[in-house]
């Protein structure tokens, strides 16, 4: 733990399974979390004073975790070493890490079908055909059952990436273990319920810039076309946005044919889930906290504006000189997050 006159971070770096924190007090100036709510890999970074080069250099794949407050809020394998000298002489060594390992199998392109199966099967012959040792799968995923998959020279990540597209869900890696995750439920893919994180005003809020209600992206409906075999004929279906976007005309057509009926409900589905997510936006800065897809409960602000959001990407920063920090995007604003009641005055 660093935690001394300096440094008032409760930070702990564990490389390859071991603790180098204390090792690491003396040169280190900042470390850095970002994780992503899906689309790109989690990062880390590391900054050391590196005037005399005492700091051995740290080699691409060495397996990296780092955790705040006693929490493990990153884990992958460093990546990129960098050096600087900077104008006034002084050396840096800073070190990344990333939750994707692109010396592995997950950019290999894969090739199989499978018959009257789930995505889940799918997901999990796809990952152990590119070593991940654990594909944990949203329950409301995993189930979703069609009469043909192919997979055509795609890699676990590219496909990974489709079906967090397709259904609106989350796909990360993190160390030897992929998670594809429904957006927006505020659940983990094991099925438990994501940590809620208050960011109160006069307390651990330090500051705030968020738009509660925002119509532009938000649609009142969705249709998604299919392709009925029996018929040889394209049908259409239609599904309604969240009892929020009633107030909303416009109706989203999907561009894409579906392949069945089920198929064309799951999509359009999943861009009614993906456009209550846009209703609102923002970015908090509070203490170090909170993880992607939680809920933050935000209060003290003013009526209209205090209420829940979901979050996105969160960056965990901490510094000798300034102590540490969260950032975090959110969205989707609930429980009175968009709503002012009040006589107009």
């Amino acid at each position: 733990m660093m935690t001394n006159d300096n440094w008032k971070v409760d930070w702990k770096v564990f490389v390859g399974g071991k603790d180098r924190s204390s090792v690491m007090h003396p040169y280190l100036l900042s470390v850095g979390v970002t994780l992503m709510d899906g689309g790109s890999a989690d990062k880390c970074r590391l900054s050391f004073n590196d005037a005399i080069g005492e700091i051995k250099l740290p080699q691409p794949g060495d397996p990296i975790q780092i955790a705040v407050r006693g929490k493990i809020v990153f884990s992958g394998i460093s990546d990129e070493p960098e050096f600087i000298i900077n104008k006034n002489g002084g050396s840096l060594l800073s070190v990344s890490g990333s939750s994707v390992d692109m010396t592995s199998a997950v950019k290999k392109p894969l090739s199989f079908h499978m018959d009257d199966a789930t995505l889940g099967d799918v997901m999990r012959k796809a990952a152990d055909l590119a070593g991940i040792r654990n594909m944990r799968i949203d329950p409301a995923f995993d189930q979703i059952r069609r009469d043909y998959w192919l997979v055509n020279r795609q890699s676990l990540m590219s496909l990974g990436d489709r079906f967090a597209r397709e259904l609106a869900g989350t796909f990360k890696f993190a160390g030897d273990e992929a998670a594809l995750a429904k957006r927006g439920t505020g659940l983990a893919p094991s099925g438990l319920l994501l940590p809620t994180v208050v960011a109160e005003r006069g307390k651990n809020l330090k500051s705030a810039r968020v738009k509660p209600l925002s119509l532009r992206r938000v649609f009142g409906s969705t249709k998604v076309t299919w392709f009925d075999q029996k018929t040889g004929q394209h049908r259409e279906v239609e599904e309604q946005g969240e009892a929020d976007a009633g107030d909303v005309d416009a109706v989203n057509v999907t561009r894409l044919l579906a392949a069945s009926e089920d198929q064309a409900r799951e999509q359009a589905s999943a861009r009614n889930r993906e456009s209550a997510q846009n209703r609102g936006s923002g970015r908090i800065t509070i203490d170090p906290n909170a993880q992607p897809e939680g809920l933050c409960v935000l209060k003290g602000a003013r009526v209209g504006v205090d209420g829940n959001y979901r979050i996105g990407q969160v960056d965990h920063t901490g510094s000798k000189p300034s102590g540490s920090i969260t950032q975090m995007s959110v969205r989707h604003p609930q429980g009175g997050a968009g709503k002012d009641t009040r006589p107009t005055r």
